[in-house]
């Protein structure tokens, strides 16, 4: 039988219809302006290449944005709480990693378990960011986290599935050293104490820091973000920028682009005049013609030949404001009919799932993921789906440079009232109120802005070609819901606004067919089905039938056995091998079989669950079985790194207790992986049908240096070290902190000179070094990897070190006060010893009425201004708290107060902070005296810390006091849970 792919075809004959089959108009959310080129552009009002040569702008180094890797070995301290930060028991860990979680650990010992913890940063902001706007960035925590700088709160992120940036500027001082908190929180221990019954919007469930880290600087006057848009049937480049200016002053702007190829220019775009308002952002459209790229894909659709989009922001005098490279694959990826085609050529998707890598921190690094795509392009697999939830950008970045295809989706089921609800995003979780449904419009909202980061973040990778909004969410086996449709056709359109050039799937989801029917104006890009039956042509075909397929084409979404019988132990193997043997013929000869009839019933593609479970463990062939080439001996297996320090996770151990994915990179000695019968066939069965095997991966891969930096033939751990281009390739600055033994890692696009550069007391030092690109051979070890030593002649500039506590000067001279717990009689309202205490949870009955010494202190509380004649269930003494439908909003009681004159005001076991502050007035006063904020104004603390005391000075006038008395009101001012356990006044 012959594949789509065996006829040949000139790229260069593809034909230009006038208008896309699938197409999807852009919504844009800033405000838009597209160049218009007028009569002296090319056909269409495209101005072409050799039209607009103005002359190619050459990279200044230095200019714009800088960013330096601060992954290696931080401070941890497990367990706490999120108000307190902890000013001892820190240890050494590594980052990006996990300290525990609810699924599958790379640590062993007391992390299991641990759903919160705390890392702490000592870093140096380089002096020469004078003047530039200064930012951290995560590109993933999880599941919840709290920045701090200097002990100052300065922002969060709900979502341990996307990035997010801090801004620092005006906090962190160029040439000042400053210390980093991030307090991590599990998502278990996130939903109980936000929402009872929310799980995380995808599987990832891990709990630390999991993602890269990056200290990075901007000019006030930026490019924000660059979106490249390729069409092979135009031969058109469409670029949209967004610019940003951040000052008080507007700017008469000239945007100039153009295309490379490594350090050579190939295109030139149009240059743009743009005016930007003081603190306006903007969105800049350009499109050139170019009518022979070098097409991404894999042969015969192309190669994985990367461009890089240089853009330059100059203003009104020519001079440079801001530079950026984007990396980009010239491809086109679209439906006709009932086929995919890619770059004007059928392709049938060959597909297997990424099962649960997500869940797994080595997956996330550049090593294990070049392995598993070697792996699965021997197995003839073009296209990975990346499922259930948000994966790391790494794996886009690997799959655009071997040429790999995938499909990425943000969640499970989409969040609906019921079971869907669950899958709502951490923001959303924020967002939500108690008493309504995630249905409610602000809570969606927050859910949907978690989507649009993920497209921003996934949207200029070639080997992505499809998105998925869900997973089986309006499955084969489920009633057809309205509500179910409104919500995937939501982040369906979100999506396309943000990115109109690829499908749109839902994964497992044939009843979306119906949603028109239902009035709901939603048809399916793609019709796609996870049936568990055999043959599996009759199973679709009934569901065609049924669920009004109209013509798109049909993707198998999800193919396999049941795991239970197709996961064998060691036992099982060795002592069962004539029924296990048998048994994975069986399996074989199923995926065999079903994708070849899936091809022969005129498909699209299938995805398989099939290697990662069976692919390479199981039996070999009859008689010989594999156990992967680490073993099931132990649990896990040490593994070596040549660098603690660099982007990607350096994980301490690798499990082999799993059946998945279990691939050696890092021992020479020992294979990648031995393939199983199951893998063969598989092989097989996409060979046949492709009309052959597919090529194999490039034999080359990026290049990558490992650098000691030593003084005095002692490593220099802790220090900023700089890979500076030399030859115009197309690389931002960028540096990389040295690890505990000096060592610095770094992975740059392309091959080239560049200077190595670091910064000692008597200025800056550097070395010229070639890298090269390093062989890919599908050998395990670091042989690929340039090392080199460079030995510093001066002290290297003064740097913050973290140690363990076991070295006292690791600790600074104030980290954190806490004043001390006040002691108190555990049960008493009030007592003779204490007769200025109240004690907020012991003023009510369980039914909600007022015991007596509430009533002798006249307690009062208020629901938007009307006072509550009972204290509405779960009241607790908070001042706001969620107590049914009902939320409090403020109280107000009587505390002795003999005389006029100087009190301290004591609020014990306060939960306040910026977010959940409250308002003290005093007597009938209509201004307030306080703003509850804060319990240790010494230090300048902007919150307060729960479950300790907080101390305020209040002046009480002869006017507040009556009978002996001062009324003392509190009110909430915001809509977050604001609460105090107690309250003294005392006379000083």
């Amino acid at each position: 039988m012959r594949g789509f792919t065996s006829a040949a075809e000139d790229d260069r004959n593809i034909t230009h219809p006038a208008g896309p089959t699938w197409v999807c108009s852009a919504v844009k959310a800033l405000s838009l302006v597209t160049l218009a080129i007028g009569l002296a552009a090319g056909p269409g009002g495209v101005l072409r290449a050799q039209e607009a040569k103005a002359g190619a702008e050459e990279p200044t180094p230095g200019t714009g944005h800088e960013r330096i890797c601060l992954n290696g070995q931080w401070l941890v301290h497990l367990g706490g709480d999120e108000w307190q930060i902890p000013a001892q028991g820190y240890r050494l860990a590594r980052v990006p990693g996990k300290i525990g979680g609810d699924w599958y650990e790379e640590f062993t010992g007391n992390e299991n378990g641990h759903e919160c913890g705390w890392y702490r940063l000592d870093f140096l902001v380089p002096p020469a960011w004078e003047g530039k706007r200064i930012y951290i960035d995560f590109v993933r925590v999880g599941s919840y986290a709290k920045v701090f700088l200097d002990g100052r709160l300065v922002g969060d992120h709900p979502d341990g599935n996307t990035p997010f940036s801090v801004d620092l500027t005006g906090r962190a001082v160029p040439g000042s050293k400053h210390r980093l908190h991030v307090f991590v929180q599990g998502w278990s221990r996130f939903r109980k104490s936000r929402h009872q019954g929310v799980w995380p919007i995808g599987f990832n469930r891990q709990v630390g820091i999991t993602g890269d880290v990056y200290l990075r600087c901007t000019s006030p006057v930026h490019i924000a973000d660059v979106f490249v848009i390729t069409s092979v049937r135009q031969r058109v480049l469409s670029v949209r920028v967004t610019l940003s200016n951040t000052t008080p002053q507007a700017y008469q702007l000239r945007l100039k682009g153009s295309v490379r190829l490594g350090p050579t220019p190939v295109l030139d775009l149009p240059e743009v005049p743009i005016q930007l308002s003081a603190g306006e952002s903007k969105e800049v459209e350009v499109q050139q013609h170019w009518e022979a790229p070098q097409l991404w894909g894999y042969p015969p659709y192309g190669e994985p030949v990367l461009y890089h989009l240089y853009c330059v922001l100059k203003d009104e005098a020519g001079e440079m404001l801001d530079q950026r490279f984007t990396r980009f694959g010239f491809r086109e990826f679209w439906i006709e009919g009932d086929k995919f085609l890619l770059n004007g050529r059928p392709i049938f998707l060959q597909g297997e799932q990424a099962q649960f890598s997500s869940m797994v921190m080595y997956a996330q690094n550049r090593q294990w993921i070049l392995q598993y795509f070697r792996a699965l392009r021997e197995a003839n697999v073009n296209f990975v789906r990346l499922p259930h939830g948000f994966f790391w950008p790494i794996l886009a970045e690997v799959a655009d440079e071997v040429g790999m295809l995938l499909e990425n989706e943000p969640m499970d089921g989409v969040p609906t009232a019921g079971y869907a609800s669950d899958s709502a995003s951490g923001a959303a979780v924020l967002a939500e109120k108690a008493e309504a449904q995630w249905l409610d419009d602000r809570s969606r909202r927050a859910h949907l802005q978690t989507v649009a980061d993920w497209v921003r973040e996934w949207r200029n990778h070639p080997s992505l070609v499809m998105w998925s909004t869900d997973n089986e969410s309006s499955s084969q086996s489920a009633l057809a819901n309205p509500a179910t449709f409104a919500i995937q056709k939501q982040i369906k359109d979100l999506i396309l606004s943000l990115d109109p050039t690829r499908p749109v799937a839902h994964e497992g989801s044939p009843l979306t067919s119906a949603a028109r029917r239902l009035g709901v104006d939603l048809v399916p890009d793609v019709y796609n089905i996870h049936p568990y039956s055999d043959p599996i042509t009759q199973d679709v075909e009934e569901n065609k039938r049924r669920h009004f397929y109209s013509g798109q084409p049909v993707v198998i979404g999800e193919l396999f056995n049941d795991y239970p019988k197709i996961n064998f132990s060691p036992e099982q193997l060795s002592q069962e091998p004539a029924d296990k043997w048998a048994k994975a013929q069986s399996f074989a000869d199923y995926w065999y079989r079903n994708i070849v009839a899936a091809k022969e019933a005129g498909y699209a593609g299938t995805v398989l669950l099939c290697l990662a479970s069976s692919g390479f463990y199981g039996y070999v062939r009859e008689g010989e079985f594999t156990l992967g080439p680490l073993g099931r001996e132990t649990r896990s297996v040490p593994v070596t790194w040549p660098s603690l320090s660099g982007p990607g996770p350096k994980v301490e151990n690798y499990l082999t207790c799993i059946p998945w994915d279990t691939l050696n990179w890092f021992d020479s000695s020992k294979p990648v992986y031995v393939p199983t019968h199951v893998f063969q066939r598989v092989k097989e069965a996409y060979a046949l049908i492709n009309g052959g095997d597919l090529p194999p991966l490039p034999a080359t891969r990026r290049p990558e240096l490992v650098v000691t930096l030593t003084y005095r033939n002692q490593p220099v751990p802790g220090a900023y070290l700089y890979l500076r281009p030399l030859d115009g390739q197309p690389e931002d600055c960028t540096g990389v902190l040295t690890d505990h033994e000096g060592t610095a890692w770094f992975c740059p696009d392309t091959a080239g000179h560049y200077r190595l550069e670091c910064q000692t007391e008597a200025g800056p030092q550097h070395i010229e070094v070639t890298l090269q690109r390093g062989p890919f051979d599908g050998q395990a070890g670091y042989h690929h990897i340039q090392r080199l030593t460079m030995n510093l002649l001066e002290p290297p500039q003064e740097t913050v070190r973290n140690l363990p506590d076991t070295a006292p000067s690791a600790e600074p001279d104030v980290v954190w006060t806490c004043l001390p717990q006040e002691q108190l009689p555990p049960e008493a309202i009030t007592t003779p010893e204490a007769p200025g205490y109240i004690n907020l949870e012991k003023i009510f009955n369980e039914d909600g009425k007022p015991t007596p010494g509430a009533r002798e202190h006249d307690l009062r509380l208020y629901f938007h201004d009307q006072e509550l004649e009972v204290a509405p269930p779960l009241w607790s003494g908070s001042i706001k708290s969620y107590p049914g439908h009902t939320k409090v909003t403020g109280f107000s009681l009587l505390l002795p107060a003999p005389k006029p004159g100087t009190y301290e005001l004591i609020l014990h076991k306060p939960h306040l902070s910026p977010e959940r502050s409250a308002e003290l007035f005093v007597g009938e006063e209509q201004e307030p005296r306080l703003i509850l904020n804060t319990n240790a104004a010494d230090l300048g603390l902007e919150f307060a810390v729960a479950g300790r005391d907080a101390r305020y000075t209040l002046e009480i006038k002869p006017e507040n006091i009556h009978e002996g008395r001062v009324r003392l009101r509190f009110n909430s001012t915001s809509w977050s849970a604001a609460s105090i356990g107690g309250i003294s006044l005392r006379p000083k």
